[in-house]
């Protein structure tokens, strides 16, 4: 009794509000809505007020008829609602932005804006009357929507704003007032696709009070709630599919990722060797913090076969590492993604990031240079790695630790593989604990087989160990004496001292070729090509800028090679030079290089003069016999 005694006060409140439209249906003033100013209102409005606007197609005596019924129900409703009118072609903004889908009635609109939301009213009677718009008005204000969690509640009027769009995918489950325990269950289900809701490509809605369900394209008509359907991108027509598997989270989720294509990613990543296609390329990379290490290979290449054991090892190696995948791409298959990339050869080997950014690896192809690449990309040690009392040089750091320090630097050019670098290692890390810390010496280490800094200094076996005097980093000292600790420390105390001995090995280093080497290409970085073309040398140089993606500088390297060797007997008066342009840009933007490969001969005196021969030996080769 107590109930049905507070359900008839409730009553008897919504009908006095009835009443009092009827007795309020004379004139009032409503707000004329531009654009800015609904906008305005739009943003200042209370979490508990709302904007209710009359969209009408023009000033017809029909749209007056809207408008007055809008002024009728503005002496009720002002208190609370911030009532209006304006002609829809200059609104279409307004509904746009609020996704309103729907064309109300073909002469007008009765629409309501609350929190962010869009509600279209919807009637047979036309047109309405004041009573009606003010029933409608309270009952959406005094509605409360229970959502569940990350899914969330709606009625019919809000449905088409919210399911109906072109960018969205959303789950839905037709449901009954009160939470059913389905719903309960999708709630856990949805909690498994965070990234979809946060970029909005896919919603989950609770849809109740739905009284036409014909009005949403469901294909079974008897359905009775609670019942779940998928409403994918549209096209031409909706066509939703229902949700027929056990009330279960984990059927829920996997039947989710199954319509939404998001499962592609998950069978990516449990592959034991991940082979990614053109379909799923971009939607594994945006999964990933740091990125994805590809092997663009083909089915009938050597090269690939050989290394295949090395790479399936990787990515076994590196399964539990979530922010990164190691995974390969047929690329005689999937063309889009390999020509996106530039592969032009196999196996070619990139690090790409979700950003876009590439690094083609270009290293030992062995299981260890390969993880220490990956570790590297991760900025972690690799696990086992013992701790090392030296400085650790790379590319990226190589010139600001030796070339640009003012502390003398020891190095060792080392290769992983190698055994005579591996007896040396424990000598050389006590002799890094030991000059630890000291103002006038670093201790360094760099593996030549991985980067390309080494290039420069005329390396050819492992260990090559130099020392770069403090002030004169051009002329590196190539040592020569033993490798054991006493040795090694005592050479060093004596570079410290200043002694007459690094000049003497300056010059021994200079004509051996510090430089470059005899027959072979010179690889420049920006320290090394300043001192080449400076007009202050003594001999002339050709320059090769080139990248690591470009195809026709790989191309032109044999024959490039091949002018090393012939112009060897010259090394007096000419050295041949490659130039990395994207890694040191400065020098080639000087240059006004613009493509690659772009080829100049540096005179002693630093005068420049640009190829624009053919891209072979021969023409090479004239070209620089007519510079000496």
């Amino acid at each position: 009794l107590k109930l049905q005694f507070l359900y008839f006060i409730g009553e008897m409140q919504r009908l006095h509000v009835v009443l009092l439209a009827l007795l309020s249906v004379a004139s009032a003033d409503v707000v004329r809505w531009t654009s800015d100013t609904l906008y305005e209102s739009l943003k200042d409005i209370q979490s508990d007020g709302a904007v209710v606007v009359t969209f009408i197609q023009n000033e017809s005596e029909y749209g007056k008829g809207l408008r007055t019924v809008m002024e009728g129900a503005d002496k009720v409703l002002k208190q609370r609602v911030i009532m209006g009118w304006g002609v829809m072609d200059d609104l279409t903004a307004v509904l746009d932005s609020y996704q309103v889908v729907g064309e109300g009635d073909k002469h007008g609109m009765f629409m309501l804006f609350k929190n962010g939301k869009s509600a279209m009213f919807k009637d047979n009677d036309t047109p309405p009357s004041a009573q009606k718009i003010i029933k409608w008005v309270v009952d959406q204000l005094d509605s409360k929507a229970v959502d569940v969690g990350p899914v969330k509640t709606c009625d019919d009027s809000e449905f088409s704003s919210i399911v109906f769009l072109p960018s969205r995918t959303a789950v839905v489950i037709f449901d009954t007032e009160e939470v059913s325990p389905l719903s309960k269950i999708l709630s856990k289900a949805a909690e498994s696709f965070p990234k979809q809701m946060e970029d909005k490509s896919l919603s989950f809605v609770r849809a109740t009070s739905i009284r036409t369900p014909q009005r949403f394209d469901l294909p079974e008509k008897s359905d009775k709630a609670p019942v779940i359907y998928f409403y994918g991108r549209r096209k031409a027509k909706y066509s939703p599919k229902k949700y027929t598997g056990p009330e279960t989270e984990e059927a829920l989720r996997k039947w989710v990722d199954e319509m939404t294509g998001s499962g592609k990613v998950e069978r990516v990543k449990d592959m034991p060797i991940p082979e990614i296609t053109d379909d799923t390329f971009e939607p594994v990379l945006k999964t990933l913090k740091r990125g994805m290490l590809v092997m663009f290979h083909a089915p009938w290449c050597g090269h690939c076969k050989r290394m295949m054991p090395a790479w399936d090892s990787l990515a076994d190696h590196m399964r539990s590492e979530k922010e990164i995948l190691i995974a390969k791409m047929d690329a005689t298959e999937h063309k889009a993604t390999s020509g996106r990339y530039g592969v032009s050869g196999f196996p070619t080997i990139k690090f790409i990031t979700p950003s876009g950014a590439v690094d083609e690896y270009s290293g030992d192809r062995s299981l260890e240079a390969m993880k220490q690449f990956v570790f590297e990309k991760l900025g972690k040690p690799i696990p086992g790695d013992e701790p090392t009392e030296v400085a650790i040089l790379r590319d990226d750091n190589f010139d600001d630790l030796v070339t640009k320090s003012d502390k003398g630097v020891f190095v060792k050019f080392y290769a992983p593989w190698c055994g005579h670098c591996k007896r040396m290692a424990p000598d050389w890390e006590a002799l890094g604990k030991h000059f630890k810390g000291d103002k006038d010496v670093t201790i360094a280490k760099l593996d030549a087989q991985r980067y390309k800094a080494g290039n420069g200094f005329g390396i050819t076996g492992f260990p090559t160990i130099m020392w770069f005097p403090k002030g004169d980093k051009a002329h590196p000292v190539k040592y020569s004496s033993g490798r054991d600790y006493s040795t090694m420390k005592a050479f060093v105390t004596k570079q410290i001292a200043g002694t007459g001995e690094v000049e003497e090995k300056v010059e021994k280093a200079a004509s051996e070729g510090a430089l470059g080497v005899k027959g072979s290409v010179l690889e420049l970085t920006d320290v090394t090509f300043k001192q080449l073309t400076d007009g202050s040398g003594s001999k002339g140089s050709l320059v090769m800028f080139y990248a690591t993606w470009c195809g026709h500088c790989k191309k032109l390297h044999p024959d490039y090679s091949k002018l090393a060797t012939h112009f060897q007997d010259q090394f007096d008066k000419v050295v041949i030079t490659r130039y990395d342009a994207p890694k040191y840009p400065e020098p080639a933007k000087a240059a006004g290089v613009q493509s690659f490969p772009t080829i100049f001969f540096y005179s002693a005196d630093g005068f420049q003069t640009k190829f624009t021969g053919d891209r072979d030996f021969a023409a090479l080769a004239k070209f620089v016999e007519s510079k000496l």
